[in-house]
């Protein structure tokens, strides 16, 4: 039975991750609960895993650098709505500082974040990753997130830290154009 052979082309962890994460975010929703971590790896998680296994159903022809700033884009979207939507409803009464980061320095780590995500970016689409691995170390990776000859696995292993990414430079981009307009609420994000 070669369909139960490892590596899959979708590993056992991103599936339990992202069903996992559904549900996080459906009961956060659904029971109006405030942002904490776990709900915040959450609204990383689900998106990346959805739109990279439709990529992987649907898209898999198309350019691989495409596919990723599309799931990265997406995947970082919805986790920036999501902490939004979440950042009202603390109950333990506690904000965020008053304090007025400078729009310099946020720019700085806007500009480091910004060349961090296009030099891995780069790199990903640069480096070959069609041979599959021969040393046990790539055969337990393939085996937990899916077949590195496959577009999936790559698309989320890297999504995952990526979107990331974006979000912190859409949270230091609101902070920047808080600053600008002197609005404290898009500066407490």
């Amino acid at each position: 039975m070669t369909s139960y052979s490892l590596p899959w082309t979708i590993g056992p962890l991103p599936i339990l991750l992202t069903l996992w994460s559904a549900f996080v975010c459906i009961q956060t929703f659904a029971h109006k609960m405030p942002m904490n971590g776990a709900r915040f790896a959450a609204a990383l998680v689900f998106p990346v895993g959805l739109t990279s296994a439709a990529s992987q159903i649907f898209f898999s022809e198309y350019n691989q650098l495409l596919l990723l700033v599309a799931n990265q884009a997406i995947g970082s979207m919805f986790c920036f709505v999501f902490s939004l939507v979440a950042k009202n409803r603390r109950s333990d009464g506690m904000t965020n500082s008053k304090t007025k980061v400078k729009s310099v320095k946020l720019a700085q780590n806007a500009f480091i974040l910004l060349c961090v995500y296009v030099a891995v970016n780069g790199a990903i689409t640069l480096i070959p990753s069609s041979d599959s691995c021969t040393i046990a170390k790539c055969f337990v990776l393939e085996s937990v997130f899916g077949r590195r000859d496959q577009v999936f696995a790559i698309l989320y292993m890297v999504s995952v830290f990526e979107s990331l990414v974006l979000v912190a430079l859409f949270y230091i981009f609101f902070q920047i154009y808080g600053n600008l307009r002197g609005d404290e609420s898009l500066r407490d994000l």
